[in-house]
């Protein structure tokens, strides 16, 4: 379960007390934010360490299928204005986390046939960045790191064309019919502000 979703202030995790008490069920919580005493009294807390950038490489690296040292460049360029972004921008550190990259280097490793260029990672930060004020400003970071010559002719999509590709993209299937290893195809998110979903309706 995901602890830091409830309001903390309607204090709704006080429901498992009574089953870390009595310990009938078994389960596993995620939070990014610190449980009190009453709940880390009653289990066995796990903290995680703060990743660093070395470890970000490793992840990009196996995520993009690949561990050989030529492709440390193509790497750091990916990783770089990534923490860049979580060092000088709050607003994208609390909207963003290591999930959105997660999936942005699977998006790479998935669409990528040779090389990745500029077109493909605007392509992949439209699908896993986009919906806050800091997007154009996280194309901008990212593409900086690539040559000038690769920045040229870049298309940029609509709103509605990043979600009708988003739709209609599909994972890879094996010969047996089974999903490919690191071919995950991420969830879609819609909010719609009408009261009667009728934003919702027309696509479907």
């Amino acid at each position: 379960d995901e602890a830091g979703l409830p309001e903390e202030s309607h204090e709704s995790l006080k429901v498992l007390h009574k089953y870390l008490d009595s310990s009938e069920v078994a389960f596993v919580a995620i939070t990014n934010h610190l449980l009190d005493a009453a709940k880390t009294n009653r289990a066995i807390s796990l903290f995680r360490a703060s990743y660093s950038f070395g470890d970000m490489e490793i992840l990009a690296k196996e995520c993009l299928g690949s561990s050989k040292d030529t492709d440390t460049v193509s790497v750091q360029k990916l990783c770089q204005p990534y923490q860049q972004m979580m060092n000088s921008k709050e607003s994208f550190k609390t909207f963003f986390g290591l999930r959105d990259f997660i999936h942005l280097i699977h998006y790479l490793r998935r669409k990528g046939t040779s090389a990745i260029d500029a077109q493909l990672i605007i392509r992949g930060l439209e699908r896993n960045f986009n919906g806050n004020e800091s997007f154009e400003l996280t194309c901008n970071t990212f593409i900086a790191q690539l040559k000038k010559r690769d920045t040229k002719n870049i298309e940029r999509r609509s709103i509605i064309r990043i979600l009708e590709d988003s739709l209609a993209d599909k994972p890879n299937r094996s010969a047996t019919g089974e999903q490919e290893a690191f071919d995950e195809v991420r969830y879609k998110l819609i909010v719609d502000p009408s009261e009667d979903d009728s934003l919702s309706r027309l696509l479907l």
